[in-house]
């Protein structure tokens, strides 16, 4: 399990709800008091696996051609916030 926390100007604590690394696999370390931490991964496809995808900020860079693709199904896999950075 790994734990982080943010300082802010007045020097309060802020526990990091989730960190993630991405190697090999992708591991989530969901803060363990957060009310939406699941106890093991979710199975693909599953409704559990669309509660942990609402939880997180999905952000696709290019929206044009296949980035369209990519944005459309994180949307329909049930992510949370979609953010769509477009290059000019």
């Amino acid at each position: 399990m790994m734990r982080a926390r943010f300082y802010d100007a007045g020097m309060c604590v802020r526990d990091v709800d989730l960190i993630v690394v991405a190697g090999d696999d992708i591991v989530f370390n969901w803060r363990p008091e957060n009310p939406f931490a699941l106890p093991a991964r979710p199975v693909a496809f599953t409704s559990m696996m669309t509660r942990e995808l609402g939880q997180l900020v999905a952000v696709v860079i290019g929206v044009s051609g296949t980035g369209t693709i990519i944005a459309e199904q994180a949307a329909r896999l049930g992510s949370g916030p979609i953010d769509w950075l477009r290059a000019m």
